[in-house]
Formats: C-alpha cells, structure tokens, sequence
C-alpha cells in the first residue's frame, strides 16, 4: 500500500494525459486496498470485542467501545420556519436564529417610556410574592429529575 501511495504521489504531479490515467488507475486501486484494509481490522476488533463479552469482561468491552466510537459527534440542530416547516441547513437555521432573536430584541418590541412608567406605579408592595414564590420555585426544581429540563431535546448525529 505504501508503495503504490509513493507512485501516486510521483505521477499527481505530471500533466500528461497518461499520467492522469495511471493517477486515477492508482487511487482507485488505493481505494479499494484502503477499504479492504478497514474491514479486516474493524472485523477484528469487532471478534476482540465478542471474545470479551464471552468471558464476560464487559468494563473491557465498554472501554473498548469507547475507544472505537471516541471522536467529536456532530449536533443536529432542527429548527422550525415561521410557516413551521423544518428547517436543517445551517445557513437556513442560522438567519432563522438571528430573525427570532431580532424579534424579540428589536425595536418594535420594547416598551414605550410611557408603558414602563406605568407599570412601575401600578405595582405595590401587596404584590411583591417575595418567599413564597421561592419556595415554589424550589419545589418545582425538586420534582424536576437530575440533568433533565422540559424542552427541546438536541439530537446527536455522529
């Protein structure tokens, strides 16, 4: 295999139509060794990992799975269009985020001084909930499970 990467590498470089055949009959022939070579060893370590949950060494068997499925796993962000079909480009998802954060940001959607002055003046002390709200507050948190929140679930795609 290595041999026909250094004769790949030496033939890349020439512009003649017979070297660009023999550079494409060479990768595809890498190809092709290249995949045999992955299937053998991936076949292997699956044997090893079986062999392992024969003889019931199932910590070696997760480490060893680990080991295999160890590597950066990429988010799938799904969001939803203003008419509610799906959106999974990253560009697409991305102006839908800014055109979201825009709407709940923007100008349009501050109060006027007026709407502000009048809210301060219409709350009282009698309306402040003050412990009671915080007691409520830890209550629910309680009845929440660890690690989990309601919400949008992420999904992970490797």
């Amino acid at each position: 295999m290595l041999r026909k990467k250094e004769e790949r590498r030496k033939v890349k470089h020439k512009s003649t139509l017979e070297a660009m055949n023999d550079y494409m009959k060479l990768n595809n022939e890498l190809r092709r060794e290249t995949e045999k070579a992955r299937t053998h060893w991936l076949e292997e370590q699956c044997d090893k990992m079986e062999q392992l949950q024969r003889e019931g060494k199932f910590g070696q068997l997760y480490g060893k799975i680990r080991q295999l499925t160890k590597g950066s796993s990429k988010c799938s962000v799904v969001v939803k269009d203003t008419d509610g079909s799906l959106l999974t480009d990253e560009d697409s998802v991305t102006r839908r985020w800014k055109e979201c954060s825009e709407d709940l940001y923007g100008r349009s959607n501050r109060p006027t001084e007026e709407e502000i002055e009048k809210l301060n003046g219409s709350i009282s002390e009698e309306d402040d909930l003050g412990p009671s709200l915080m007691k409520e507050v830890l209550t629910m948190l309680k009845e929440l499970k660890n690690g989990n929140s309601e919400g949008v679930m992420i999904f992970w795609e490797k």
